[in-house]
């Protein structure tokens, strides 16, 4: 009877199935539909607030990021012109320097592709150069004399991969700049630079049409108000479209440029080409309304409806632009349309989802007892997939609901067991796999000093198998060369110790390291051993090494102590026995001079006079022989010098030397370096008595001794002079002994002096470098260690 009423709860839930099923059914397409409406309405709603948002946004943003792409550009302008103000004060611009100040600030120009040209204007005459780039390109150098009529002509020049090369030459038209608006504006205007509205220009090149730009002129004053010239750098209107151009592609977006004032001018965006437009009505009643801050909103432009964003653009000198950005505004916003797009998706996917539900409902809902029978045989099975059918459940009834859950928590305590026994067996594989095969010998001890484990490494070493060891005392196995083993001391290491064995190869030194742990109720001592005598080997060799190299080093020390010995003596030797006959040859041409020079004749006389020149020369060259060869064999002291204190005292030495010159020397203060003070002495010298000498024939000499910051980030020291300087095709031979640059009739020396700067240096540990142009003076770069003073 128990079963029956089992069976009749079953049919009976089987029976009320159906009307479920269609209530569900019926609740479910219901709710969808009302929920699917009232989210359409919504998502409608919301998303037509929502695109215009974004709408505004965007093109707002846009706007913001145009507007500073531009303030960039005018900052890239007015600094190019402050660029060039620095360099026409470093070197005061004149007529001579007028070209030089340009050619040193095409750098700054050639960093603003969008500038048209760069000038300066000298109030002289009006002498006037000026940097162009072509629409092609090309760069271009002109120089214009102004109102200066004797020898007045026109040069340009293009630049090319050596620098500016000359181009043509053509009699000047009467060009004076100072005529221009230009020039008129910048001494009118602020000290500080302004910018002019856009004007036509004159263009001198071949090109035809009018052209029109802006510009932005600063006049340059001296510390007493004098004035110094005008400043200008200048873009076309051609090339602020090409800009603007680069700016629509890149955001999508119609740019324009409204140049306010009593009467606006379109100067930049579709249409605008060399000269500004008159505004369309719409851009118009737009500027109209700049004064009232920014604008961002849907209107007419240009024939359609467009959103359209547009700000106030304040330049230095009162000009104001209005910068324009715009898009179209369709109907249904395109994030509309997407959001549109995505509700009938989800419509769509709703109902799908509908067929679905109403398929899986209008199943056959009460098979639990087969889902809950084909449960068991996975368990018994050990299936190690899902426990449950994909699609079945066994919760339509209570009971079956029980019993579902009662399998799926032996079904995890199955399954869980089962892991661990896998992870036992892979953890004792993993164990086994290293046992055997590491290259250390590992055996394990019981309490009874039994060996319970055995691994290959240890069978090789010892020469016994794991068969022959197992459950063998280990005191009667394992032994020392001098008999039983001290296990009292082996047993009783707490880290590493190292004991000596007897193994198949026989007796050898062991690092054996000890653990000791609990398994089974019972201790276990596991030692890990290794073979060290290869590498006590190879310890003693080192050492053996290291003292034979120790006596190399001795030995050659004291081989090279008597080689230098030997070369002091040569050169003691060389000095003295050249210096004697020298001496006799510059006794007896004295002589001859004094006593004799009325009865030579002329040509005798000049013979004589060379003898003489030659045995000084030559006596010359040997006291520089001496002092190179001391460089390289003294004994270094080191300690910190003071090379400011070492460079006055040379220059005042060479001051005395030479009272008549007047020569500018800058010695930076406190530069100290480490080093041998008698060294630096004779390297300061040298250097000082280079630059003193180069600039001999150099009117207002320059001489200066500074530190300074190289390429690499390092502090150097430097020597500078604006001399005689030298080519740089021969810099190579520059440090050799005897190597000279000059004729000796124009600065007098022995070539040894430099090659005893490089011997000093490289004793010093440091290196030198030297720049130079023939006619503009050298620079020596040096370094050494230099300390923090």
């Amino acid at each position: 009877m128990a079963g029956e009423g089992v069976v009749h709860v079953e049919d009976a839930g089987r029976r009320s199935a159906p009307s479920f099923t269609r209530a569900l059914v019926s609740s479910v397409a219901g709710l969808v539909t009302a929920l699917g409406l009232i989210l359409l309405v919504a998502m409608l709603w919301q998303g037509t607030a929502s695109t215009e948002e974004a709408a505004r946004q965007v093109i707002g943003e846009t706007l913001h990021k145009t507007m500073g792409r531009l303030q960039i550009l005018i900052r890239a302008a007015e600094m190019t012109v402050e660029t060039t103000e620095r360099i026409a004060r470093t070197t005061p611009v004149s007529v001579e320097t007028l070209r030089p100040t340009l050619e040193n600030a095409l750098a700054a120009f050639e960093q603003r592709p969008e500038l048209s040209y760069l000038g300066v204007v000298l109030p002289g005459d009006g002498d006037y150069g000026t940097l162009e780039r072509t629409a092609a390109g090309e760069v271009f150098l002109w120089l214009f004399p102004g109102a200066r009529t004797e020898g007045a002509v026109v040069r340009t020049f293009i630049l090319q991969g050596e620098g500016f090369v000359a181009r043509d030459t053509y009699p000047t038209d009467g060009y004076d700049p100072r005529t221009r608006p230009f020039y008129q504006a910048a001494l009118s205007g602020s000290t500080e630079g302004l910018w002019m509205p856009v004007y036509p220009w004159i263009i001198h090149s071949n090109s035809t049409g009018e052209r029109w730009g802006f510009s932005y002129v600063k006049p340059l004053y001296d510390d007493a108000g004098g004035l110094l010239g005008v400043l200008d750098s200048d873009f076309d209107i051609a090339a602020l479209n090409s800009f603007l151009r680069t700016l629509s592609s890149e955001y999508s977006t119609r740019l324009q440029i409204v140049e306010l004032g009593a009467e606006p001018r379109s100067i930049g965006g579709p249409g605008v080409a060399l000269k500004p437009l008159p505004l369309s009505p719409e851009l118009a009643a737009l500027a109209s309304r700049a004064s009232e801050g920014a604008f961002v909103d849907r209107m007419e432009l240009d024939g359609e409806q467009r959103w359209v964003a547009a700000r106030r653009m304040e330049l230095k000198g009162g000009v104001s632009w209005l910068v324009v950005a715009s898009r179209t505004a369709p109907f249904i916003e395109a994030p509309l349309r997407q959001q549109l797009y995505q509700v009938l998706g989800m419509g769509v996917a709703l109902v799908l989802g509908l067929v679905l539900v109403s398929i899986r409902v209008t199943r056959r809902f009460g098979r639990p007892l087969v889902e809950l029978g084909r449960r068991v045989g996975r368990i018994a099975n050990n299936d190690p997939g899902p426990l449950a059918t994909a699609g079945a459940r066994v919760d339509g009834f209570r009971e079956t609901q029980l019993l579902g859950d009662a399998l799926d928590h032996m079904a995890v305590a199955v399954r869980q067991e089962a892991q661990v026994r896998e992870q036992q067996l892979a953890s004792l594989a993993l164990k086994g796999a290293l046992f055997d095969f590491t290259s250390a010998a590992i055996f394990s001890l019981d309490e009874q000093r039994r060996i319970i484990e055995w691994n290959r490494a240890a069978e090789q070493l010892f020469g016994l198998s794991r068969d022959e060891v197992l459950e063998q005392p280990v005191d009667a196995l394992l032994r020392s060369p001098e008999g039983a083993a001290d296990w009292a001391a082996i047993l009783a290491t707490t880290e590493t110790g190292t004991f000596r064995f007897v193994g198949a190869q026989g007796a050898f030194d062991a690092e054996l390291r000890l653990v000791t742990f609990t398994q089974d109720a019972r201790t276990v001592r596991t030692f890990v051993l290794n073979d060290i005598t290869e590498r006590e080997q190879a310890q003693a060799r080192l050492l053996a090494f290291n003292a034979e190299l120790e006596r190399r080093v001795v030995e050659r020390t004291a081989e090279l102590r008597a080689i230098n010995q030997e070369l002091e003596s040569f050169c003691h030797a060389v000095s003295h026995d050249l210096r004697a006959p020298l001496r006799g040859i510059a006794g007896f041409s004295e002589i001859l001079v004094n006593n004799y020079a009325s009865s030579l004749d002329e040509k005798a006389r000049n013979y004589l006079g060379r003898v003489q020149a030659a045995t000084h020369r030559m006596g010359e060259l040997i006291d520089d022989l001496l002092k190179l060869s001391r460089v390289s064999r003294d004994e270094m002291h080191r300690q910190r010098v003071n090379l400011s204190a070492l460079a006055q005292d040379v220059i005042a030495s060479l001051r005395e030397s030479a009272p008549e010159r007047q020569v500018e020397v800058t010695i930076e203060d406190d530069l100290y370096v480490e080093g041998d003070t008698r060294l630096l002495r004779v390297m300061l010298e040298n250097l000082l008595g280079n630059a003193w000498k180069f600039t001999s024939k150099t009117p207002g000499a320059r001489i200066a001794f500074v530190s300074m910051v190289d390429d690499n980030g390092l502090p150097v020291l430097v020597v500078r002079d604006n001399g005689a300087g030298f080519d740089m095709r021969y810099a190579g031979k520059l440090f050799g002994a005897f190597q000279r640059l000059h004729r000796d009739a124009e600065f007098p020396g022995t070539g040894i002096g430099l090659a005893t700067v490089k011997r000093i240096i490289n004793r010093h540990g440091g290196y030198i470098q030297a720049h130079a142009e023939l006619g503009k003076g050298a620079t020596f770069q040096f370094s050494l260690e230099r300390p923090e003073p």
